[in-house]
């Protein structure tokens, strides 16, 4: 056992070392920074001492603990988790496997950091109606949700159809129907041919939805932070779009796939 901890944390280490150098790194700091977190709870994980993915999800993890320094506890669970990887949680200081959490108003003690690389749409659901996170650093939320019709997405996850569709700020650009660039970053949204042939195979019902009707703890919904895409303008009139996630795509591969920082409010 002490041997695969000892050969996960020189892997890990090489990992955190690709991730610091990264403008996806410098980017997510940037962003956290304008925030008091005090926790952050880790979902979706998987097992890092067996899977590629959760290795680097693991060393950005590690190295926003080394960055953001009012964060003083990290919550975690993943039902893979092994007995490595449970030893490597051990012996973190303030990590604590926690299945579900119970929150109660902390006043000013800080934010709490919802990291969710990966997780699949019933898990989200499930932790938006329970634990009712404000800030997570997760799936980018239309890109999750678009082998669903809206209908669809209401009658299954219906607090997530009314964050991709019922938010005041956010459904206008990450709803694929409405082609307008995002504030911040600049981005417009280009729904993919992959997208659009698996939408033509649906019928879109002429159901109109209404979003107020379903309880929730968020008024105004999804609020881009930042989907490590931006757009810029050259002297010369050229647009171009660089995509901080594809950068260090050939060392983490799919590690952070359709990552985005949002709130919900």
């Amino acid at each position: 056992m002490a041997r695969g901890i000892d050969e996960l944390n020189s892997v890990i280490d090489s990992y955190r070392e690709v991730i610091r150098k990264s403008d996806l790194f410098g980017k997510t700091i940037e962003c956290l920074q304008s925030y008091n977190i005090s926790k952050i709870r880790c979902l979706a994980l998987g097992s890092f001492a067996e899977e590629f993915p959760a290795k680097y999800q693991l060393a950005l993890l590690l190295e926003i603990l080394d960055n953001i320094n009012t964060i003083k506890e990290v919550s975690l669970y993943d039902p893979v988790f092994n007995e490595v990887d449970k030893l490597f949680i051990k012996e973190q200081s303030n990590w604590h496997i926690v299945e579900q959490e119970h929150y109660q108003d902390t006043g000013n003690c800080g934010e709490t950091l919802f990291y969710m690389p990966h997780a699949p749409l019933d898990l989200t659901e499930e932790v938006i109606k329970r634990e009712k996170p404000k800030l997570i650093l997760g799936n980018e939320m239309s890109q999750h949700t678009d082998r669903y019709t809206e209908k669809q997405l209401y009658d299954k996850y219906p607090l997530l159809s009314k964050l991709v569709y019922g938010s005041k700020n956010y459904s206008k650009v990450s709803n694929p129907k409405i082609n307008v660039s995002a504030e911040g970053d600049g981005f417009v949204r280009q729904e993919s041919k992959k997208s659009r042939r698996r939408k033509n195979k649906w019928h879109i019902e002429p159901t109109v939805i209404d979003y107020s009707s379903v309880p929730s703890y968020f008024a105004d919904g999804l609020i881009m932070i930042t989907n490590y895409k931006s757009s810029s303008t050259s002297e010369d009139g050229e647009n171009t779009t660089v995509d901080l996630i594809k950068k260090g795509q050939e060392q983490w591969n799919h590690s952070f796939s359709d990552l985005s920082l949002f709130e919900i409010a």
